[in-house]
């Protein structure tokens, strides 16, 4: 505006005041008061030289129509009116502005009915939408409950499945571990069988090889006893001698025979007595190699449990964005489980308020006839009645309470204890290895040690008589049978029998 462009002119004039030190700024309550009173000066202005214009020109007819009025005095009543004549003036007629009033009211009164319109017009077209809305999600509120019903029905079902078929892979891993388990076991035994029998077969062979060498030993001394004999006879005296010789070395060796003979049984006492703690050590061996092997499938069976739970807990935990920045949200099968919860909860809740409503009505309701009912309309008997079930009950959630308290303090500790089991187990496990296995082996090789010692003494001894065998100048002649089916030859002085499996000279 004029005015506008005028101040901003006059501020832009060195000490107007329109400089931030001097106060006044474009916007502020000030510059509005300035310019204001300049629009007011303007519009002051403008009406004096209005008015003054129209002095001029009321001047210039005054000055006409006094030269018409000296042309013709006729005119002096029409001049002397129209001077005396003034004009109402424009401001001052309220009835154009009573009537541009009513106008303005009557417009004002349409544009609201029309506003009004126009507001129900959308209020029913909003509640239509709304209602439309709130169709439109109960029809897909009912789906997706479907949906997530049917997501849920599928997931128990694998669920299900995946258990059974984790217990059926449980059962058949256990299966093949005791078969494996038997198998070794039997193996062990066979190997065991297989090895002791050769053991005693090599033994079997070795004494028939001794005995057959023996008796051929002894065959041969015979005859050469006997050749002796033959080369040696002469007077009595000598013979009675030789005979009391051959006595005497008779009898020693006897003794001698008999004392190897004690000697023998007690080896080989101490022998089967020796065998007997072998097969128990080995048994034993093989009880704690059933007990490893029962261990590692415990171990296995925990170490599979163990991942299903990892499995499970991957399962459950929360699914980060693709880009893995950002809070996680929950995946949908704990959504699930967390919906069908709160949904269990709230039918729960439901059903328990809408019996504690029912109870609490039909309490509500006065007995007709009835005396000494209170506010509650209960009946004396009825109140002691409830006290006393309230109390059974309180008691009763208390017996509740400590027994759970009970079941778990006795499951934390049997856990305890079962974790002490399998830790000492561990234990005892790692010393037999580390210690008791070492000390057995130990034992056992001293004592095959010790039956090589006393063996090889044995074989000295046997070797010894063998080495004096030889020089016996004359022996009784063995004579032979077969009652038992067996060839056997029997000393005459002894009595005793030598099996011998070959053959045999009659």
């Amino acid at each position: 505006m004029k005015a506008e462009k005028k101040l901003q002119a006059l501020n832009s004039l060195p000490n107007s005041g329109a400089e931030p030190k001097d106060g006044i700024v474009q916007g502020t309550p000030l510059w509005q008061e300035r310019l204001d009173q300049m629009l007011l000066v303007e519009h002051l202005k403008k009406k004096v030289m209005v008015g003054h214009t129209a002095f001029t020109e009321a001047t210039e007819l005054l000055v006409e129509a006094h030269t018409w009025l000296v042309k013709d005095s006729m005119l002096a009543d029409t001049f002397a009116l129209c001077v005396a004549r003034v004009p109402a003036s424009q401001h001052d007629r309220m009835d154009m502005l009573q009537n541009a009033l009513k106008k303005t009211a009557g417009d004002l009164k349409i544009a609201r009915g029309e506003f009004h319109d126009y507001k129900v017009l959308k209020e029913t077209q909003r509640q239509a939408w709304i209602q439309r809305t709130v169709d439109h999600q109960a029809i897909a509120i009912r789906q997706r409950r479907k949906d997530d019903i049917m997501m849920a029905f599928r997931y128990r079902v694998q669920q299900d499945r995946s258990n059974d078929l984790e217990g059926a892979n449980y059962a058949l891993v256990t299966r093949v571990y005791s078969l494996e388990a038997a198998m070794m076991s039997g193996q062990e035994h066979l190997e065991e069988a297989s090895r002791q029998w050769d053991e005693q077969k090599a033994a079997l062979t070795a004494e028939r090889n001794e005995f057959r060498r023996l008796y051929e030993k002894f065959l041969k001394a015979h005859e050469q006893a006997m050749a002796d004999l033959e080369e040696s006879q002469g007077t009595a005296e000598d013979q009675a001698k030789m005979l009391q010789v051959l006595s005497v070395e008779k009898h020693r060796l006897t003794g001698e025979v008999e004392d190897l003979t004690a000697q023998k049984k007690a080896m080989v006492k101490q022998l089967a007595d020796l065998r007997d703690e072998v097969a128990k050590l080995k048994a034993e061996m093989r009880r704690l190699g059933a007990q490893c092997r029962e261990g590692e499938q415990a171990t296995l069976a925990a170490r599979s449990e163990a991942q299903t739970l990892r499995a499970d807990v991957r399962g459950l935990e929360d699914i980060l964005p693709a880009e893995g920045k950002g809070p996680g949200r929950p995946s949908l099968r704990r959504k699930l489980q967390q919906c069908a919860l709160r949904e269990a909860q709230l039918l729960d809740l439901l059903q328990v308020a809408t019996l504690a409503a029912a109870a609490m009505r039909r309490r509500l309701e006065p007995v007709e006839g009835a005396k000494g009912q209170d506010k509650s309309g209960m009946l004396p008997p009825a109140r002691k009645l409830r006290a006393d079930m309230e109390r059974e009950r309180d008691e009763i959630l208390a017996y509740a309470r400590e027994k759970e308290a009970e079941a778990a303090r006795v499951k934390l500790e049997a856990q305890k204890t079962v974790l002490g089991i399998k830790t000492k187990c561990d234990k005892d496990l790692h010393d037999f290895k580390t210690v008791g296995l070492a000390k057995i082996t130990a034992d056992f090789e001293a004592q095959i040690t010790s039956l090589t010692k006393k063996n090889n003494i044995l074989m000295a001894e046997v070797a010894v008589g063998d080495a004096i065998g030889p020089h016996l100048p004359t022996l009784n002649p063995l004579p032979s049978g077969e009652e038992d089916g067996h060839d056997k030859v029997y000393c005459s002085s002894c009595r005793r029998a030598i099996v011998f499996e070959g053959p045999t000279h009659s």
